[in-house]
């Protein structure tokens, strides 16, 4: 048996389709279409065996030769696998399950054509001998074979055409012209082959023609296929609209490559990056990422780090959705079309760029690879650089660090001993605080505040963060623009204001905050403070405060009012607040701002609550007490809170009779207490009792005693504690001293602090040490005293002599240039900023408005850095 020289294109395609199964072998892509095109090769390559064997046959002269069944057996299925390919890569197929039963009846027309073929003589009847072949014998039905090979020859072609235009992915596209080119020399030659025998035409036949055309069409499917930056031909047609794009796109690309060591900053990069590839971009280097201001960077920043680590080369998602389909499900999810490593091995300079899904819109081919590859590593130069200086710069603090080191050792032997020290001033502290309330930061005890009603706060604000900080201790916080707000005026009252002042709410212009307001916008916040004092406690803050306070502290005298500092913290402002609440719930102050009546113990509540049964039921009372003010107090108090005539403008000491309240009764005193009586009193009558001295001698008093035109007709008597009473007819209420009253004590202290910092310009608060050492320096504490401690002391602890009266030390001219001054008062300031904020250079130059350089510079010229450091 020999071959003819018409068997070698069989036999070299024979050989091709052995290379193409080893490369599609190698390629490492796995999924059902490469499996496909596999079995599709071995179908084909049956053919060329057939073609082999056909030729062989010819040459001995059969007229049945071996193979000719075999060879249009495989023709029919290879037709119906090449559209199963077609439809998986232009549509994706299957995508459902009802697609994936579908696709399977691609095959069920290939069935009756075998069974035709192979068991009747209707399709093909024979073959006959041409001059260096066989040409087939048609048979009945051989039309069903060529309308098989045209419908799915028509079909593939438009499919192919279709994906070439209106796929949605470039790369896509990209794969389905290439697949059209390869198919046009096999169809060409099938078409022709069956046309020409159609009219009679035999010399020109496909056995010869058909096997190179289909290794062509092999050799670019398997390369569509198994790789995936294919090259694009439409680039290298002059004058192409792509090839317009794509040189542009690889300009922007070398002009970033040329530019990039100027940049400033790694941010920047990656804002000039985002712009030239078109698409988000994030760098992730470490825990905090930086991101391009661009889609849905923010997004993939949120890619976890775990996934981030397990990648150390160029991954791009449409390449892995088959080979890795957990990491491509992960892209898919944060939006990201590819990630690049940058030293991913390394603990200190590693990173990753993350690029969004429109990165595959710009970069698909090979060449675009190649080019955007060559920037990536321009970037990671760039960034190990910048590192490189960072690394230079631990160095060289390494040094320092060492030093500080060695301090530390021998600081550790003194720090056991203040940790001592400190637990006992902790525990000191502790018991402290339940008692100390002139300091509003250390007002109640932390055991007493989860069982104690918290009490109802309002905020006075537009400040909306304030309002959420507030909400985290007081849930029940509402918030209103101003004290004039159509919702507000329906509220409860409630136990604390927080109020703003702003610049507008201090001057004569238009406030914002507090609306429908009349005159000036201060004098609304002020009525509404005046007018709510004896219900309502108020913290003020904002920059202009203090100076509304100090502004219009003749009417704000005996309200329960305090200011936030500028910086304060959420626990400062509770406990503010806290303090307030206490204040005002224990504390009656609106009848007389000197002297108030505090009933913050059970004692001094008993007191209260008895002296207005007595009132309520008509009964009289005699208040002993050792405190002429606080039983004035009581007795201004009780008539206020059971007054039953109108009208309620008239003040107490006219509408009230006070009989006796002076330190001791004796007869002497008589005439003097009749001229006061008398002063007070439009008509009064004459009561006799009985009173005795402190040596127990007994006489005889006529005290002429006011009538108060109420229905009950209660009448008041004031006696101290050194005097015995008799023949009273009146209730007698002693009142405890206010020197076993310690919880009371404090109450007033703090008040007297609120009301000190009110009528000053100074806005402190006396520590936990110089209360107790007020309160132990008085050795009888009445309201008087204690008022008067509490202003000295506060006195003196803000200074007798300001700061600007220093500057004279002579008390006449200057006696040193301005810029000496100047430089005196800035060194102060500064040293004074630095101790607030605990040696922090930043926040003390943020405090001061100053650039940390410039702090830097100020510290050094003073002298102060060496001592800050």
């Amino acid at each position: 048996m020999q071959l003819s020289i018409y068997a070698i294109p069989a036999i070299l395609a024979l050989l091709a389709k052995v290379v193409i199964f080893f490369y599609a072998r190698k390629s490492g892509t796995r999924n059902f279409l490469t499996r496909l095109f596999v079995w599709f090769l071995v179908i084909l390559s049956l053919q060329n065996m057939a073609e082999i064997a056909l030729f062989a046959s010819h040459s001995t002269g059969m007229t049945n030769p071996v193979g000719g069944s075999l060879y249009f057996a495989s023709v029919i299925l290879a037709f119906s696998m090449l559209l199963h390919l077609v439809l998986i890569l232009v549509l994706d197929w299957p995508r459902t399950k009802f697609q994936k039963q579908l696709s399977w009846w691609l095959y069920f027309p290939v069935i009756p054509l075998e069974l035709l073929l192979w068991f009747t003589p209707w399709l093909v009847a024979g073959f006959r001998i041409n001059s260096y072949g066989y040409t087939e014998i048609a048979g009945p039905v051989y039309f069903l074979f060529e309308l098989f090979v045209f419908v799915m020859s028509l079909g593939v072609l438009a499919l192919l055409a279709y994906g070439s235009r209106k796929s949605e992915l470039p790369w896509r596209k990209l794969k389905n012209r290439l697949m059209l080119i390869g198919l046009l020399p096999p169809l060409l030659v099938v078409l022709t082959v069956m046309s020409l025998q159609h009219f009679g035409i035999f010399i020109f036949n496909a056995t010869v023609t058909f096997p190179l055309a289909v290794t062509f069409f092999l050799i670019v499917t398997s390369y569509a296929m198994h790789q995936h930056r294919l090259f694009d031909i439409q680039f290298y047609i002059p004058g192409s609209k792509l090839r317009r794009r794509k040189t542009a796109f690889y300009g922007r690309i070398k002009n970033m490559i040329a530019e990039i060591a100027d940049l400033k900053s790694i941010s920047d990069v990656i804002n000039r990056l985002a712009d030239t590839l078109s698409c988000p971009v994030v760098l992730v280097s470490g825990k905090k990422p930086v991101v391009a201001a661009l889609g849905n960077a923010q997004y993939m920043a949120n890619v976890p780090r775990n996934f981030l680590k397990k990648i150390d080369h160029i991954q791009v998602a449409n390449e892995i959705s088959s080979d890795n389909p957990e990491s491509f499900q992960q892209m898919k999810k944060y939006g990201i079309a590819a990630i690049v490593p940058f030293y991913p091995y390394s603990q200190h300079v590693s990173g990753w760029l993350l690029l969004g899904e429109s990165f595959s819109d710009q970069v698909y081919t090979s060449r675009d690879f190649r080019v955007t590859e060559q920037l990536f590593e321009k970037m990671a130069d760039l960034f190990l650089d910048k590192i490189l200086n960072m690394r230079h710069q631990l160095a060289s603090t390494a040094k320092e660090l060492t030093t500080i080191k060695r301090q530390e050792l021998l600081t550790k032997s003194q720090l056991a001993e203040a940790e001592t020290e400190l637990a006992s001033l902790k525990k000191t502290n502790e018991r402290l605080t339940g008692n100390q309330l002139a300091d509003s930061t250390s007002i109640i005890d932390t055991s007493e505040i989860s069982s104690m009603f918290k009490g109802r706060v309002t905020l006075l604000s537009r400040d909306k963060t304030l309002l959420a900080i507030l909400r985290e201790e007081f849930p029940q916080c509402v918030c209103y623009t101003g004290p004039n707000s159509a919702n507000f005026k329906k509220q409860m009252p409630a136990d604390v204001y927080v109020c703003q002042v702003t610049d507008k709410t201090a001057d004569n212009t238009t406030d914002k905050t507090i609306e429908n307001t009349r005159g000036k916008p201060s004098q609304s916040l002020l009525n509404f403070i005046v007018k709510e004092k004896a219900v309502s406690a108020f913290l003020m803050f904002g920059e202009q405060a203090r100076h509304w306070l100090q502004q219009h502290r003749e009417k704000l005298t005996g309200i329960i009012i305090d200011v936030l500092p500028e910086a304060a913290n959420k626990q400062l402002i509770f406990q503010k607040i806290r303090a307030l609440r206490l204040l005002r719930n224990n504390l009656v102050s609106e009848y007389n701002a000197e002297y108030p009546y505090v009933n913050a113990q059970l004692q001094s509540r008993e007191s209260l609550k008895r002296a207005c049964y007595f009132v309520e039921t008509g009964e009289s009372i005699v208040i002993e007490s050792r405190d002429n003010h606080e039983a004035k107090s009581l007795a201004t108090t009780v008539h206020y809170k059971t007054r039953l005539d109108e009208p309620k403008t008239d003040s107490p000491e006219k509408s009230l009779t006070l009989v006796n309240y002076s330190a001791l009764v004796v007869m002497e005193q008589a005439g003097e207490l009749d001229v006061y009586l008398d002063s007070l009193a439009e008509s009064s009558v004459v009561i006799n009792f009985t009173v005795a001295d402190s040596s127990g001698h007994e006489f005889s008093l006529d005290i002429k005693e006011k009538i108060i035109k109420r229905k009950n007709n209660t009448r008041f008597f004031f006696f101290t504690d050194k005097t015995t009473v008799t023949n009273i007819p009146a209730q007698v209420l002693k009142l405890t001293p206010l020197t076993q009253r310690a919880h009371d004590q404090q109450v007033l202290a703090h008040y007297y602090v609120l009301q000190f910092n009110i009528q000053s310009l100074e806005h402190r608060y006396l520590s936990q040490d110089e209360m107790t050492g007020v309160l132990n320096s008085l050795a009888d504490i009445t309201l008087a005293g204690l008022r008067s401690a509490i202003i000295e002391k506060m006195g003196a602890s803000s200074g007798s002599t300001r700061q600007e009266d220093k500057l004279f030390e002579d008390g006449g001219l200057p006696t040193r240039a301005l810029d000496e001054y100047v430089a005196d008062y800035e060194k102060q300031l500064i040293i004074r900023t630095l101790k607030h904020c605990g040696g922090n250079k930043s926040q003390a130059a943020r405090i001061l408005g100053l650039r940390s350089n410039t702090l830097h510079y100020k510290l050094e010229r003073f002298g102060l850095l060496k001592k800050n450091n």
